[in-house]
């Protein structure tokens, strides 16, 4: 028999679920898009989650989420692969009420149909301008109480966590959120993080308090 293997450990809830820490996730927002000429104040620099959302009549209402190492290159790739006519496009209009109306259907059917999409490639840039414009921004870049940064981990388990509640939420503003998603959360050798999510406004699809 082999002795020398490591003790190998993974979470049990029966047994480790006084271990939780609970910790307070702060967001600033709502930021506009990234551009010239914007009057919202600047994205914060560096990395961290941030939110997608549009206006709504209870506050802001969820689009997406995303994580990165640096947020405003980031949304530099975004807004490069909307204009390419790579991205599903929404109605923000419709958005606004929380129904998904698709303007132009992106990802497998932009690469299926490249045909289609260089044909209306104009119209489509002009509804992706359009879904910018209207897109705010919500960011969170640190753990409060300690104040800590968010490594690539945390950042992946939050947006799992957020975008599978907005799946699982059975609320039409679930809809808004792309499907087929590739998300990491929660390894069974990590131990859980409770968060409280502190938002200056309200966000539909943004848990009060969730597991990661």
């Amino acid at each position: 028999m082999n002795m020398d293997l490591p003790d190998f450990w993974s979470f049990d809830r029966r047994r480790d679920a006084h271990r939780i820490a609970c910790r307070t996730l702060a967001w600033s927002g709502p930021h506009a898009w990234p551009g010239p000429g914007r009057a919202e104040p600047a994205l914060p620099a560096g990395g961290g989650v941030y939110l997608m959302t549009f206006e709504h009549a209870q506050g802001f209402i969820l689009r997406s989420a995303g994580v990165s190492s640096s947020i405003r290159r980031r949304l530099r790739e975004h807004e490069r692969e909307f204009l390419r006519g790579h991205y599903t496009v929404l109605d923000p209009e419709a958005a606004r009420q929380g129904r998904r109306r698709e303007l132009w259907h992106g990802w497998s059917h932009a690469r299926d149909h490249p045909e289609q999409r260089d044909r209306h490639l104009p119209r489509i840039q002009q509804w992706a301008r359009a879904e910018m414009a209207a897109c705010r921004l919500f960011v969170a870049a640190r753990l409060g109480e300690p104040d800590e940064p968010l490594d690539a981990r945390l950042r992946e388990r939050i947006e799992f966590a957020i975008l599978h509640a907005a799946y699982a939420s059975r609320q039409p503003w679930g809809d808004l959120v792309d499907g087929g998603m590739h998300l990491r959360g929660r390894f069974n050798a990590e131990m859980p993080i409770r968060l409280i999510s502190k938002a200056p406004a309200s966000i539909l699809g943004l848990p009060p308090e969730m597991e990661i």
